[in-house]
């Protein structure tokens, strides 16, 4: 049983690097787009937040990645913003927002995609627009 929680504890420690580490690359990723402007590198955190997944991501996924933001602190001498909304485990609403967010409003990438439905309707998407994202759906 002790045995159990120690490796418990140890895939939650990995779980945890490896999402900063996807944070952090997603991040340097985004500046490649942005750099060339004078805007804030905008990063967009499309997630579930009131269906399955919202307890593993959610709400905290976008606290994380603002304290992260908030850490690393202007990126290549610009500055950070998240933005964040809900695909309700919709690959048609997670879609077409991340198209809004890639066409209109400026977003350099995208993290935090848990839904493998909206995870495939990005990657296609992300191809088009010659922009990153990132998701730990398989």
């Amino acid at each position: 049983m002790k045995e159990a929680r120690a490796r418990s504890r140890e895939g939650d420690k990995r779980r945890g690097s490896l999402a900063h580490l996807w944070l952090v690359g997603s991040i340097a990723l985004a500046t490649t787009s942005a750099f060339a402007q004078t805007q804030p590198v905008r990063i967009g955190v499309l997630t579930d937040m009131a269906s399955v997944y919202s307890d593993a991501s959610g709400q905290g996924s976008v606290e994380a990645a603002k304290m992260a933001v908030e850490d690393a602190g202007p990126i290549l001498g610009q500055p950070a913003e998240i933005i964040f909304a809900d695909h309700q485990m919709k690959a048609d609403v997670g879609a077409s927002t991340a198209r809004r967010w890639f066409e209109r409003e400026g977003v350099d990438t995208i993290v935090d995609v848990p839904s493998s439905s909206v995870a495939f309707a990005l990657r296609t998407l992300s191809l088009e627009s010659r922009r990153f994202y990132c998701s730990p759906a398989r």
